[in-house]
């Protein structure tokens, strides 16, 4: 007997500054067949619409850079998890800085993992394989 149960496709949103980062980034997603949407700013969290986007894009997971123009990763991460309607999303946060306090600081917040840039593909196959 076999069942028709289709696997859920993997779609990544990468909010990243650094068009060359976002660019390796997704790049390796692509390898992995995860769609994925690049962000070069960062949502506006004032603005009520801010994450309609990214709603009709429909993640299961979102990459977030803490250190960026006009935001910080750690607002952006508090407001992403406080939308209902990505309480389904994974969230990861990405950061050339590697300390205790950011690694502590994203768990608190909830981030399913912290990742040390230059992101790696072993990492997102960590990530990916998590969701």
């Amino acid at each position: 007997m076999t069942t028709n149960v289709k696997e859920k496709k993997v779609k990544a949103v990468i909010i990243e500054d650094s068009a060359v980062d976002a660019y390796r980034i997704c790049k390796m997603l692509a390898k992995m067949d995860i769609e994925t949407l690049h962000l070069l700013e960062a949502p506006d969290t004032e603005s009520p619409a801010c994450f309609d986007g990214i709603i009709l894009f429909n993640p299961s997971l979102i990459i977030i850079d803490i250190v960026m123009p006009d935001v910080d990763g750690y607002d952006l991460l508090a407001a992403l998890k406080n939308e209902p309607r990505l309480n389904h999303v994974q969230m990861a946060i990405m950061s050339a800085r590697d300390n205790d306090y950011d690694v502590d600081y994203s768990e608190m917040l909830s981030a399913m993992a912290f990742v040390k840039k230059p992101v790696t593909q072993e990492d997102l196959d960590t990530i990916v394989s998590q969701i």
